[in-house]
């Protein structure tokens, strides 16, 4: 038992790299990490999964440091979109007919968050070599053909509970077969 518990904390040191990789890339599959251009995604936070899948020991030493230095700095853009949404929303319920001022309030808290994002990415993948970015690259273009082909499963696998419940709609609206993220 006791060496159980001293294996636990000889890798409680490697946990925080895995843990960031586990959760971007949970994000990718899930659709949360917005790996696909304008309109709100997020790119570059999706580069920082593969970027830190394929880091050595010596460069996840240092990961802990530039993710440091940038979470501030993430953690008030994320406060400012919430708040310009908060407000855009309340503007709305409010029955206001113009919202253009929140709406561009939300537009560039939105903007100045990705510039951030795009900002760490290029930190963190910034120390890799040209082998490991190729590799980096792969491992994103699976996760987004893996991401791809689950949501493509899960449409199908929509359609045929509604076939099998009686649903007389032969092809169902995407509202219908999509689930809700």
């Amino acid at each position: 038992m006791a060496q159980f518990i001293r294996g636990i904390s000889m890798k409680k040191a490697s946990i925080f790299p895995v843990t960031a990789l586990l959760i971007l890339s949970g994000g990718l599959l899930t659709g949360n990490a917005y790996a696909f251009g304008p309109g709100g995604h997020h790119r570059g936070m999706s580069a920082i999964g593969p970027c830190v899948a394929v880091m050595s020991s010596s460069q996840r030493a240092t990961l802990r440091q530039t993710l440091g230095t940038q979470r501030q700095t993430l953690e008030n853009d994320h406060q400012n979109v919430s708040s310009a949404k908060q407000a855009l929303v309340s503007a709305i319920l409010s029955g206001s007919k113009d919202v253009s001022s929140q709406e561009a309030t939300l537009a560039s808290a939105q903007q100045q968050l990705q510039k951030d994002e795009d900002s760490t990415a290029e930190q963190v993948c910034s120390q890799l070599n040209g082998t490991q970015l190729s590799a980096a690259q792969t491992l994103f273009n699976n996760l987004t053909t893996l991401h791809a082909n689950t949501r493509a499963q899960a449409k199908t696998y929509f359609q045929q509970a509604q076939a099998a419940a009686g649903n007389s709609q032969s092809q169902p609206s995407d509202s219908q077969s999509q689930p809700i993220e």
